[in-house]
């Protein structure tokens, strides 16, 4: 039997540390993306940039760069708007796992989807997910067994919640996706007004745990003996 798990996650930490402590239950973290805080587009050039890029590497020693640097845990990540430039290593450091599926433990993926472009104004289409949903969704199918759990981690919102049924802020590919994989839980971020919530939603076949943890974070626990999948902050 799977004992109980508890994966630690957040979003939108924009150069500050999530609060979640780890569990003697915990595995690894989850980021669901905007580790930095980059600038304007309307206001960046290139030499701007690399003035950034040197500050930014001259902040060591600050909560975030020593929570990652750190961390006791695995660290497993996906790119969101803000994270264009990886002036601390960030994405180098952690498991990047953007358009990637990964065994994160026996029965359990995590399936990663991000986007950033050159500034943090950049904001992507459907089209821009179109390759990556295809190239994860084959990615599922060939390495999920009939007993595995799906985890999916996306920057970008999947699902909105049930009062913004209609939100442009979530992609219809993405939902597709989740259509076609069924994960248990989809962890979300990019709209800070969401942080803190959770919804269920039905995709495919399955009732889909929604969460938005925002940049203080939460605990996502597994009970593979219930089926159940829940969510405290």
């Amino acid at each position: 039997m799977i004992l109980p798990i508890d994966l630690l996650i957040c979003s939108d930490t924009h150069e500050t540390a999530p609060a979640v402590a780890p569990t003697p239950q915990a595995i690894c973290w989850l980021h669901a993306g905007d580790f930095y805080l980059n600038r304007d587009v309307a206001t960046a050039d290139d030499e701007a940039d690399a003035e950034y890029a040197e500050t930014m590497g001259q902040l060591e020693g600050g909560e975030a760069y020593e929570w990652f640097k750190h961390a006791k845990l695995p660290m497993y990540t996906v790119r969101g708007n803000h994270d264009g430039d990886d002036a601390w290593g960030f994405f180098r450091t952690t498991s990047d796992i953007t358009g990637k599926v990964v065994r994160l433990a026996p029965q359990l993926l995590i399936v990663g989807l991000g986007w950033h472009g050159r500034h943090y104004t950049d904001l992507p289409s459907n089209r821009d997910f179109q390759r990556a949903c295809a190239a994860v969704g084959q990615g599922v199918r060939r390495l999920k067994a009939p007993a595995d759990w799906l985890i999916l981690l996306s920057h970008y919102p999947v699902y909105s919640p049930p009062a913004q049924s209609t939100s442009p802020d979530a992609f219809s590919c993405l939902r597709d996706l989740a259509d076609e994989i069924e994960p248990a839980a989809i962890v979300q971020g990019h709209v800070h007004e969401w942080a803190g919530t959770q919804y269920e939603v039905s995709a495919g076949g399955r009732r889909v745990l929604i969460i938005n943890p925002g940049p203080a974070g939460g605990i996502l626990s597994l009970d593979f003996a219930t089926n159940s999948a829940s969510f405290r902050m």
